[in-house]
């Protein structure tokens, strides 16, 4: 079986990244187009090899089963896009699959979806300050991933302390 490299991977959540959440199976569609011919530019690949990347690759007869997946990501349910890269994945990649989709805003539940109580049970403010330069690269960040800036920041954040969390226990 010819398996997702690490940099496929990548590829492919670029593409992720860039895909709009479409209030239509169109939209859905122009945005990975356009997430598609970014990626191949920027990586120096032809449109078809990228195309290829999530739908040969992936097991599927065509970008719409491709789409189909995306969709159920972006409306809250990243299982079975998941399940397929995974199946097409060497499993020392996991952690990067499972990575990519915990801290993407698309699996993110919504802050409609809790209550106010909810939400404030969960989570804790700090003040945090950074650089003009760092806000710039945020936003920049943010722009490229189709991402709210706080919610990025939140997200790195968090992530920063489980990676000190977990050198911090291995060095004990």
């Amino acid at each position: 079986m010819n398996q997702l490299t690490t940099g496929s991977l990548d590829q492919l959540f670029e593409v992720l990244r860039r895909t709009e959440h479409g209030k239509s199976e169109h939209t859905l569609y122009i945005s990975r187009k356009r997430a598609t011919k970014h990626v191949a530019g920027q990586h120096s690949l032809s449109y078809q090899t990228i195309l290829d990347l999530y739908t040969r690759r992936l097991g599927f007869q065509d970008a719409k089963q491709f789409d189909d997946l995306v969709e159920k990501w972006q409306s809250g349910n990243p299982e079975p896009l998941m399940s397929k890269i995974k199946d097409h994945t060497d499993p020392t990649d996991f952690h990067v699959i499972d990575e990519f989709f915990r801290d993407h805003p698309s699996t993110q539940p919504t802050p409609a979806s809790k209550s106010p109580e909810d939400h404030a049970a969960e989570f804790e403010e700090f003040r945090v300050q950074i650089t003009r330069k760092e806000a710039e690269m945020l936003r920049f960040i943010a722009k490229m991933r189709n991402a709210d800036p706080a919610q990025l920041l939140n997200q790195t954040v968090s992530r920063s302390i489980r990676n000190e969390m977990k050198t911090l226990a291995h060095d004990l």
